[in-house]
């Protein structure tokens, strides 16, 4: 199942922009829903061709998946997706080094909405209001149908709390910034 649109269309309504981790594959058996986020003004980033853990994964293997991703997105989108989560948000030393050397920003949400567990619109809710915090990263899946719901309250609710709603591009650090072996964007420092 897929509920892109629907997902479009509730981020529509309530004036909202976001990041979607666009797959390669899925991208390729959802042409149309990947030319509906393109032309929404939502932003796409990159989550893999293949959807492998990128640390079972030698160096070469992960930026050939990448780039392909990478590749395909600019090709059916002009998304420059420079931004990648990796599959199942595994990464280590290797996988940063690698990506951040590509050019690559690697990063990893903080805030799980859990929808893929299969709950309910006002439970996934729940489990963002309750525990959300400034700078949070929130995931969500596209495949779920209580997500449009749940992100309808959501929206809504974050507002109410004070938060802005924004892509993944305007949380990143401007100038010498740099995502260290734990995922965590900080400035270098000499």
């Amino acid at each position: 199942a897929d509920f892109t649109q629907e997902i479009l269309e509730v981020l529509d309504s309530e004036s909202a922009k976001a990041t979607f981790f666009v797959m390669g594959l899925w991208a390729n058996q959802n042409a149309e829903a990947l030319q509906a986020i393109a032309k929404s003004g939502n932003e796409i980033a990159n989550h893999s061709m293949n959807h492998t853990r990128y640390p079972d994964l030698t160096e070469d293997e992960i930026l050939a998946d990448a780039n392909a991703a990478k590749k395909l997105i600019f090709d059916k989108t002009g998304f420059d997706a420079s931004i990648i989560r990796m599959p199942y948000g595994a990464f280590d030393d290797k996988t940063i080094v690698a990506l951040t050397n590509e050019g690559y920003i690697p990063v990893k949400w903080s805030l799980d909405s859990r929808d893929w567990k299969g709950y309910e619109a006002a439970k996934i809710a729940d489990n963002v209001l309750r525990t959300v915090k400034s700078g949070d990263i929130i995931m969500f899946q596209n495949n779920v149908p209580a997500t449009p719901e749940a992100l309808s309250a959501i929206i809504l609710g974050l507002r109410e709390q004070g938060f802005d709603i924004v892509p993944i591009s305007d949380l990143l650090l401007d100038g010498d910034a740099i995502v260290d072996t734990t995922g965590t964007q900080r400035y270098f420092n000499d």
